[in-house]
């Protein structure tokens, strides 16, 4: 069996567990190397979603971006290559995303969801992540901004919801941060996103080109930082499934730091998390409020 080298580190016990654990997980771009890592665990009972396809912007990061993949969907190429580490494997694929209508076809025998949406799908983002704590399933994401990867664990018996974090976000469709009211809704949201996330007080991650980091259209991103993504949720999917620890959630976070060779571990009561919000949006708004002078605070 290929989990053999496994066994030593893991046990026989263990890599049982693993074989029969479903894994739901939306987004399978940016976290490609998540759900590659997690087959190579020897997980092999897959949902995954993803509306997208490949693009040549996807090539400096994402596992499985080449020319033999390019203007495929992502969700039935990933599950090509799931397929060519374990052909046992069972992987249910929906090339549409998760959306309304399939949502609880997604997370039905899910165990483990590994949220990876894009920030444009905020809204289905926070849809997701609350309707899977209702229903008892623990939440892992990983955003990797900058240099660095942000782990950020929901236990459905101990974590607020997203909502309950952020807020709702728009139910416009983010088109960039336009001098109107909603451009400033928008802002405002990810301003939360970032303050959830433990970025600076800027938004910037360190090690960032701030004028070039800010004028991008999409949010620049590297792959040794989605490689981190990829050891950090793993890691700790093992340690909930196997009850090795008791894992640090939200709205605590732990931040790793490729370009300062730091760990930030912030622990954070629901308290002083809404403290510290009410800080960072005042900032925001202090920083931000002349540019969108025509806007009124929602």
């Amino acid at each position: 069996m290929f989990t053999d080298r496994n066994l030593g580190i893991l046990t026989v016990e263990q890599q049982k567990i693993i074989s029969e654990t479903m894994v739901a997980q939306a987004g399978v771009g940016g976290n490609s190397d998540v759900i590659l890592t997690m087959a190579q665990l020897g997980f092999q009972h897959f949902t995954v979603a993803d509306p997208d396809i490949y693009e040549l912007s996807n090539f400096n990061r994402q596992m499985g971006a080449d020319l033999t993949s390019l203007g495929k969907k992502k969700a039935h190429h990933m599950r090509d290559l799931i397929h060519m580490v374990n052909p046992w494997a069972e992987i249910r694929v929906l090339p549409e995303g998760v959306t309304e209508g399939n949502l609880n076809s997604f997370l039905e025998n899910a165990q483990i969801l590994i949220e990876a949406m894009d920030g444009q799908a905020a809204r289905m983002k926070n849809r997701l992540v609350d309707t899977a704590l209702e229903r008892g399933i623990p939440v892992f994401t990983c955003p990797s901004p900058g240099w660095g990867a942000v782990l950020l664990f929901f236990d459905p018996e101990d974590s607020p919801s997203l909502t309950e974090l952020v807020g709702v976000p728009p139910s416009q469709r983010f088109l960039g941060y336009t001098q109107d009211d909603l451009g400033y809704r928008w802002a405002l949201y990810f301003a939360r996103m970032n303050y959830l996330f433990l970025l600076s007080d800027n938004g910037l991650p360190k090690g960032v080109v701030p004028e070039l980091y800010t004028s991008r259209s999409a949010t620049p991103v590297i792959s040794p930082a989605c490689r981190l993504r990829a050891a950090l949720i793993s890691s700790a999917v093992l340690k909930w499934l196997f009850r090795q620890e008791k894992l640090l959630c939200a709205p605590s976070v732990i931040h790793y730091d490729l370009f300062s060779n730091t760990v930030a571990v912030v622990k954070r009561t629901m308290q002083e998390y809404k403290r510290g919000l009410e800080q960072a949006e005042q900032v925001f708004i202090d920083k931000w409020e002349p540019y969108f002078s025509s806007c009124t605070q929602p």
